[in-house]
């Protein structure tokens, strides 16, 4: 992960204008479920001219700005 990390700031660093900034899953489903199939394809860029099955209602929720509640873990039990 340290390599990964190390190698997007030397990207960053070769842009102008560069920003960085966090996104919870839950406020882009479809990127949340690209990368939970992400081990099925082939190492490299992957294309798609629309979106794959199994993205297609997280990108519709994306779309249409549906909201979600973001689940933190933080219960207490009695």
């Amino acid at each position: 992960m340290g390599s990964l990390l190390h190698g997007c700031k030397n990207l960053m660093n070769k842009m102008d204008d560069a920003q960085l900034s966090h996104i919870f899953r839950e406020c882009n489903a479809t990127t949340n479920s690209l990368a939970k199939c992400s081990t099925l394809h082939e190492l490299g860029l992957v294309c798609f001219d629309s979106p794959p099955a199994h993205a297609a209602d997280a990108f519709l929720d994306d779309l249409c700005s549906v909201t979600r509640t973001r689940n933190t873990g933080n219960c207490l039990s009695i």
